[in-house]
């Protein structure tokens, strides 16, 4: 199980240019990887015609890319990668959440008389990510750490109470089981995704805090690091 960031900038470069000139009809884009010996990428939000990705895959291959592999995240229009022409989706929690997991206000003493967001359960949110049934199409999943965005949204932001360690190491522990035994995707298919490194607006990061210090990293590693051995023999 690889959880690593690196990525080669000249390439990742080129592949991005190219695709900026082939459209616009997307707002960002993941890190680049490599997929079945193919560049990936995932695409925040796509609102394109399935026609582009043709155009994407036939402009890079004709200019010495092996190929492109297209991931859509499940970000504000969750449809299947099929629709457009994507070879895979990937969760984007806390997207997909919130229409399936109540707001928990009432149950709590609420300091702040101006605040209007919603307070999920993060184990709530747990406990219904690792319940989900397998679709039909290739999903990535990912685990999300804490998230509580009101420095940037203020009184209308969006939190998930309750997080803890034990509880983020269970979900990601779950996902990492899954994928490794599940045969619809290939070994460089067996990929898991974190939200986030360092989005310390929506306060969900790897990075170390005053709060956990080094635990989130320690989780992280407590879950995954069994799987090394699982996918060398696989």
């Amino acid at each position: 199980m690889r959880a690593d960031g690196d990525a080669r900038a000249g390439t990742c470069g080129k592949l991005w240019a190219a695709l900026r000139l082939k459209s616009a009809d997307f707002s960002t884009f993941y890190r680049f990887q490599q997929l079945r010996s193919t560049a990936a990428e995932a695409i925040f939000h796509f609102s394109g015609s399935p026609r582009i990705a043709i155009l994407w895959r036939e402009y890079l291959t004709g200019r010495g890319f092996p190929g492109l592999y297209l991931i859509s995240a499940q970000t504000f229009s969750i449809l299947p990668p099929i629709e457009y022409n994507f070879d895979a989706s990937v969760e984007f929690p806390p997207h997909g959440l919130l229409s399936n997991i109540g707001a928990i206000n009432s149950q709590l003493n609420i300091s702040n008389p101006e605040f209007k967001g919603q307070i999920f359960s993060y184990e709530e949110a747990v406990t219904f990510s690792i319940s989900k049934p397998e679709p039909d199409f290739k999903l990535f999943k990912t685990a999300m750490l804490s998230w509580d965005n009101t420095a940037r949204k203020q009184h209308n932001g969006r939190i998930f109470h309750g997080f803890s360690l034990s509880n983020y190491q269970r979900w990601l522990r779950h996902l990492c089981t899954h994928v490794c035994i599940n045969d619809k995707y290939t070994k460089d298919e067996k990929i898991v995704f974190i939200n986030a490194w360092n989005e310390w607006a929506e306060g969900s990061h790897l990075e170390p805090d005053r709060r956990f210090g080094y635990g989130y990293l320690q989780a992280t590693y407590d879950a995954v690091s069994d799987f090394d051995q699982v996918m060398q023999d696989s």
